[in-house]
């Protein structure tokens, strides 16, 4: 029997399920709102960042408006695909909960994806307030083109897809580990230093810069804060989606098999 949480083929059941969670999720949220605040402000490093680089970017071939410009987006993305998938997914495996869990009629796949979008839905008006104030007080509405904004919203749903996919596998480890917590802290990093939270790659040495573009981490944020801050594209458009469409693709049948393995492995001992 397969466990995997996304192997039944029902897709269109799966889909109302996700949605029925969805709304039930909100529902929770909006009763425990100091929650959204305190989620918001453990994220809001963004800012902090643009401030300290705009300081500095007036000695850097990119203007410090379109630097201001990049770590708003990047604080608006970073509020709408926050991912906490890897913790509790552990804390499920570690404490025994997901035995019974996985003998339920509603996947855990789905539990998890529900909270999670549920979470970045209620974050996203708040934060998109923020990042517009941020933007006109640095006077950096100019190095925006909206028009590319539907592009940036396909590329930050494969970035949701790539994150989940990528905190699922980090939390599957819990069958075989006694404690991931380090290496979720690791992959925060990685997210942070590879994905162009913490600096702009074309601020940073060219060597570490063609790093990041080999890394799944670079196409969760770098691309999509590119795409609508053109002053830090890096590849044309059609090609970038291309490529974190791919990494999409390999990172969630990577998560696939590890748990399909690791549940199949588990409920054979």
């Amino acid at each position: 029997m397969s466990f995997a949480p996304w192997s039944s083929g029902r897709w269109y059941v799966g889909a109302l399920i996700a949605y029925a969670m969805l709304r039930h999720k909100l529902r929770i949220y909006m009763q425990y709102r100091g929650y959204i605040a305190i989620w918001m402000i453990s994220g809001a490093s963004s800012l902090v960042l643009l401030m300290l680089w705009h300081q500095v970017s007036v000695s850097f071939p990119i203007s410090p408006n379109a630097v201001a410009a990049y770590f708003a987006v990047a604080f608006f993305s970073k509020q709408i695909t926050t991912m906490w998938v890897s913790d509790d997914l552990a804390s499920q495996i570690s404490e025994g909960e997901l035995d019974y869990r996985l003998c339920r009629p509603v996947p855990v796949f789905f539990e998890l994806a529900a909270a999670i979008g549920a979470g970045g839905i209620m974050r996203a008006l708040p934060a998109l307030a923020i990042s517009l104030i941020v933007v006109t007080a640095y006077g950096a509405l100019s190095s925006f083109e909206p028009q590319r904004l539907p592009l940036y919203l396909v590329s930050m749903a494969i970035s949701w897809g790539i994150q989940f996919a990528l905190s699922w596998t980090v939390g599957t480890l819990a069958f075989v580990l006694n404690e991931v917590r380090p290496i979720i802290l690791l992959h925060s990093a990685a997210t942070a230093v590879f994905g162009g939270m913490l600096a702009p790659i074309q601020l940073l040495p060219k060597s570490f810069a063609d790093i990041c573009m080999w890394l799944p981490f670079y196409w969760t944020f770098g691309f999509p804060i590119g795409i609508l801050v053109p002053a830090f594209k890096v590849v044309p458009d059609g090609y970038g989606l291309i490529l974190a469409a791919s990494w999409l693709g390999i990172c969630s049948i990577f998560a696939w098999w590890l748990w399909n393995s690791l549940v199949v492995r588990t409920s054979r001992l």
